[in-house]
């Protein structure tokens, strides 16, 4: 038995995690968007009230359809960077330019998440009354996020070694 102070992370647990935060946001973040749950001041219809829901679900559509491409950018990004395995400078820099790119869309998906916290909770103009997103249900995935930048920063941190041996054999 290994002691949890003794282990050390999987070696693809940037993939992993990022194949984890990609599944269940969209299994569950998403959801909580449904269009079809959009409430109304009033039940009246009017055309003023067509107009708002329709503005209401472009609103929505969009917040889901920029998560969903930041999620897809992300695992693209991880397997493109990992499908390097670099034996020159050049690779090595391609390499690097994925990772950082992956750290990019998580910092991309956590800016996603304020804005639909401010748009659904804290909107003056009170676009989407009766609709709230649960603050407590996005925690997991934020810290989730932030996990994943620790071991994309780890692992393109571990990339230096690999320059090293590469200049290395140059010289």
């Amino acid at each position: 038995m290994i002691l949890l102070k003794d282990r050390n992370l999987s070696k693809l647990e940037f993939y992993n995690t990022a194949l984890d935060i990609r599944l269940q946001v969209t299994s569950i973040f998403l959801n909580q968007l449904c269009v079809e749950d959009i409430e109304h001041k009033t039940q009246e219809y009017t055309p003023a009230t067509e107009i708002v829901k329709s503005h209401q679900k472009w609103v929505v559509t969009t917040i889901r359809e920029a998560v969903m491409q930041q999620l897809v950018e992300l695992i693209n990004n991880i397997t493109d960077a990992y499908s390097i395995y670099p034996t020159t400078i050049n690779e090595w820099e391609v390499r690097r330019d994925y990772q950082t790119a992956a750290i990019g869309n998580c910092e991309k998906l956590l800016q996603h998440f304020q804005f639909a916290l401010e748009l659904f909770n804290e909107n003056p103009y009170n676009l989407f009354t009766g609709k709230r997103v649960n603050v407590d249900k996005l925690l997991p995935y934020v810290e989730k996020i932030c996990n994943e930048i620790q071991y994309l920063k780890g692992w393109r941190k571990a990339g230096n070694k690999i320059r090293a041996d590469i200049e290395k054999k140059k010289n």
